[in-house]
């Protein structure tokens, strides 16, 4: 369905790059003005677009979003970002644009495939999470040390930081398996869904890596998606009849609009706490 439109026009705009840069700039609305949200992160921070034009158009939020398929900030637990060389470079552009350009207060969301995928959207063999390494070591707190310099200078202009937690995937990829002349394949036999105690085992690790990063800073905040994709014993693809995710993890239409409110409540409760705190500072004086 086409996402809802609400009191402010939309202006979008596409800048050509290393990755993609969008920017969602509300316009001929009266709304109170907001803090800037940018984004930056891999195709899940792109997935959110939905949810970006309804902030823009709902709540006055000018967007800027920097997305590079593979490519997150925050570093993987071994330690590398990605095997592109290029991502190294759009990390560093964007993050010192983010830098340069945030204010007091403007908000720096970060989204990312976090949770390990059973398999991608063509391949059969499945990654059980029995064998995955969860093992919680010390070297995971050094590599979120690392993740959190790399923020560092931009908590430092008085920008908050948002980190998604560890999104649940599905083990097969929906859009494969959804028509009726192509789920009877080989690849869609395996059931997409898993136990809810099994996908908070699969994502264990990396959520305590993350945790770790938001303890770090007051500036930082860890927003969780997870309760609201996966409300029951089991992460299903589908709630209601419609489908969470595009594939196995990209959030479809329907996934955005389940989170929007949520992520707006974030967002505003950021703002409303930065604001108490700055007051608390005045007052203390």
């Amino acid at each position: 369905p086409k996402a809802q439109t609400g009191d402010c026009a939309v202006a979008l705009t596409k800048t050509p790059g290393i990755g993609e840069e969008m920017v969602f700039k509300p316009q001929n609305c009266n709304k109170l003005p907001q803090p800037v949200l940018y984004v930056i992160g891999d195709s899940h921070a792109g997935a959110y677009q939905r949810t970006y034009f309804r902030l823009a158009a709902q709540n006055g939020y000018t967007v800027h979003l920097y997305t590079y398929t593979g490519c997150r900030p925050l570093k993987y637990l071994d330690g590398d970002t990605s095997n592109d060389p290029n991502c190294n470079r759009f990390l560093d552009k964007n993050l010192q644009t983010v830098q340069k350009l945030a204010k007091p207060g403007d908000i720096l969301f970060l989204p990312g495939l976090y949770t390990q995928r059973y398999r991608n959207y063509w391949n059969g063999d499945l990654l059980k999470t029995s064998d995955l390494d969860l093992k919680i070591t010390p070297q995971d707190k050094v590599v979120a040390v690392q993740s959190y310099h790399r923020l560092e200078p931009i908590i430092n202009k008085g920008a908050l930081i948002l980190i998604e937690a560890p999104k649940p995937v599905m083990k097969s990829a929906l859009f494969r398996c959804a028509d009726w002349f192509n789920r009877n394949n080989n690849y869609c036999q395996v059931d997409p869904s898993a136990s809810r105690e099994e996908m908070q085992m699969r994502r264990s690790r990396i959520l305590a890596y993350l945790t770790d990063i938001s303890e770090l800073s007051p500036g930082i905040t860890m927003w969780d998606p997870f309760p609201t994709l996966c409300p029951g014993n089991r992460c299903l693809g589908y709630l209601n009849g419609k489908p969470l995710y595009n594939d196995t993890d990209h959030l479809s239409g329907y996934g955005n609009d389940l989170l929007y409110p949520e992520l707006r409540e974030a967002l505003q409760h950021l703002s409303e706490s930065k604001k108490g705190a700055d007051e608390t500072k005045v007052n203390a004086k």
